[in-house]
């Protein structure tokens, strides 16, 4: 699988895009690398063009 093209845009074109969509994943939905793959077909399969992805612990891992 490769992987897309990720671009750090400057804010003011950031702002200016018609809609900007956040997700956040994070426990059992990036417990493993199949889960991530599930991840990244399911953001591809997205038709926004301004995407940011966030992703927390994976499950069982934390600081605390």
């Amino acid at each position: 699988m490769s992987s897309p093209a990720v671009s750090f845009e400057p804010a003011a074109v950031l702002a200016s895009s018609a809609r900007t969509v956040v997700h956040k994943f994070g426990g059992t939905s990036v417990a493993d690398a199949e889960r991530y793959q599930h991840v990244a077909q399911l953001l591809l399969a997205r038709d926004e063009s301004v995407q940011v992805t966030v992703v927390s612990a994976m499950k069982g891992v934390t600081d605390a």
